[in-house]
């Protein structure tokens, strides 16, 4: 649907996990336990991956020429990457634990990924010209979930998930090359700061705590509170031109989605209907 909740277009029943191209044409979704890509339309349906193992988790790369994806044909969680038509399907990872939820550097020359290779989930990198593999993070006590890569530099964020009895979820950022990080948020127990975005600049995060929408910089300054009040909220993210957040709620008893205004901080309820709605994105072009 358009931006003022118009024109909704219903493209697929039961799948999950989109990612637009880099020129908004053409989504790759997963469904069942393989691939596909298919137009904005809903048509030019066209199946990528087959096989006996669950493949998921698709992204494009940045100049929409290949897609990294999680699959377990081979009977383990590995990492693997193909052409955008599915041609050259190829296998990154190779280790005994599960390698999963793999992420294109902002330039596409390496890939970040979690991996549960020291029993806790960390973070690790592997460079795809060289295929050679680095750990970036070496935690022993918390799980780290929700990784997201800068649109401009060798910096991702992600969340350090707690899942002791005072459970709490942090924002941590880790400069690439000299692999050190910060907190971003550090709120305490039964504090959940999860499903970070960046701004298509890359000097700032929207993420969600609790029932709360926010926005910090990459310094872990700044914090603005952009929504509240609007009920439990589910997958943010914004609009090419960094001025309007998307997410769900169920302010009204279901799930609706609504947008934010960076300008003014209103918000808009796009849809009324209540019915289920997750992985909320826009069409991005990058």
């Amino acid at each position: 649907m358009d931006i003022n909740g118009k024109d909704k277009l219903q493209l697929t029943s039961s799948n999950s996990i989109p990612d637009f191209s880099p020129d908004g044409s053409k989504i790759v979704y997963e469904s069942g336990r393989d691939i596909y890509m298919m137009n904005v339309i809903g048509k030019d349906k066209k199946r990528l991956t087959s096989g006996n193992g669950d493949d998921f988790r698709p992204q494009f790369s940045n100049d929409g020429s290949k897609i990294v994806y999680t699959s377990k044909r081979d009977g383990n969680y590995e990492i693997y990457i193909m052409n955008n038509d599915g041609s050259d399907q190829r296998r990154l990872t190779t280790h005994d634990e599960a390698d999963v939820d793999p992420v294109f550097s902002y330039d596409d020359s390496k890939i970040v990924f979690l991996s549960d290779r020291n029993i806790i989930r960390n973070l690790l990198l592997i460079d795809l010209e060289t295929l050679d593999e680095i750990q970036l993070t070496d935690n022993d006590l918390y799980e780290i979930v929700d990784v997201i890569y800068s649109p401009v530099e060798d910096k991702v964020v992600f969340v350090s998930s707690d899942d002791t009895p005072e459970i709490k979820m942090d924002l941590h950022i880790l400069d690439i090359p000299s692999k050190t990080s910060q907190n971003l948020t550090d709120l305490g127990s039964d504090v959940l700061n999860h499903e970070p975005v960046f701004t298509p600049d890359g000097q700032n995060i929207i993420y969600l705590s609790n029932n709360e929408i926010y926005m910090i910089d990459i310094y872990g300054q700044n914090k603005q509170q952009i929504a509240s009040e609007i009920s439990y909220m589910d997958g943010p993210d914004i609009s090419n031109d960094g001025k309007i957040i998307v997410f769900v709620s169920y302010k009204y008893g279901g799930e609706d989605i609504f947008t934010t205004n960076l300008d003014d901080l209103q918000w808009k309820r796009l849809t009324d209907d209540g019915y289920l709605k997750k992985n909320i994105k826009f069409q991005h072009r990058r």
